[in-house]
């Protein structure tokens, strides 16, 4: 890889894989009815304080549980069934469960309200349960899986926070799907991006590879402006063609990647060439950079 490849990738926010982990629905609405995200969002975010990062302030001080619901969620699959989520969530539910997750939220015993009757048997049968058991005695939500995947998220929040506050982040406007070679070893896309704060837009184009034992992600070329006009067609899986507007000059290119046999090949788009794909809307942040809510 040449040293402009490697300065280019270093500088600027790298694309993402196609395929990007999402909590499924059942178990993110567990975690929602346990209000696991607000405790565990209390306790990690004390603990991130206390080791002195860097960060703005305000990132801190505006975390919100929604934003770690998706990584409790797909944290805590592997240790409990989709059956056993579902048994959770009628109990978490019903007069019994809500009384128990108001124990767990109270912030010192003296402010716990005991479970009396009717609530105080349904837990202890639930607790009995293969479901009550892993979350309630296990307390999977704790193991380390669970909290070293929500510390690297709240990291992750605060670091773009902090970027976006500081005028540094990249924000994506659009961008389109993934083009895959014949092989779907390697995927190109293409994006409108701008940095926060800044009316100014430019569109990359981006590259991501899966080899057999490490992966492979690098920006292109980038041009001035907005345009949705980019072509990508691979050829003999390890060359991508890139069909560039007329009349506009990239800021840089990249020409290929030796080691890996990749080439990079750039001309500017004729009448007769198919249609670029669109480059679909991403979804919108707030002020933080974060997801809104």
């Amino acid at each position: 890889m040449s040293a402009f490849h490697c300065g280019a990738i270093q500088a600027q926010a790298l694309p993402q894989p196609p395929d990007l982990v999402i909590a499924k629905p059942a178990y993110l609405a567990l975690v929602k009815v346990m209000r696991e995200d607000e405790i565990l969002l209390t306790s990690v975010s004390g603990q991130i304080e206390a080791e002195k990062h860097h960060y703005n302030a305000e990132c801190l001080a505006n975390l919100r549980p929604g934003l770690v619901s998706p990584t409790i969620a797909w944290a805590m699959e592997p240790s409990i069934s989709a059956q056993e989520v579902e048994e959770a969530t009628r109990f978490f539910a019903s007069d019994a469960g809500r009384a128990l997750v108001g124990r767990r939220l109270a912030s010192s015993d003296a402010q716990r309200p005991e479970l009396t009757g009717s609530a105080s048997l349904e837990t202890t049968r639930f607790t009995k349960s293969e479901a009550g058991e892993k979350l309630l005695v296990k307390n999977i939500t704790r193991q380390a899986r669970v909290l070293l995947s929500v510390k690297a998220e709240l990291l992750d929040l605060l670091n773009t926070c902090t970027e976006t506050l500081d005028g540094t982040r990249q924000i994506r406007y659009c961008q389109s799907e993934w083009v895959s070679s014949a092989d779907k070893v390697c995927s190109g896309r293409y994006e409108v991006t701008s940095r926060s704060g800044d009316s100014a837009r430019a569109t990359r184009v981006s590259l991501y590879c899966k080899f057999p034992g490490s992966d492979l992600s690098a920006l292109l070329t980038e041009l001035p402006g907005r345009h949705e006009t980019i072509g990508l067609s691979w050829r003999e899986n390890r060359t991508l063609e890139v069909l560039l507007p007329l009349a506009v000059t990239p800021l840089y290119t990249q020409t290929g990647y030796t080691q890996r046999g990749l080439k990079y090949e750039y001309r500017a788009r004729k009448p007769g060439d198919p249609p670029a794909p669109p480059c679909e809307p991403t979804a919108p942040v707030d002020e933080f950079g974060w997801p809104p809510g």
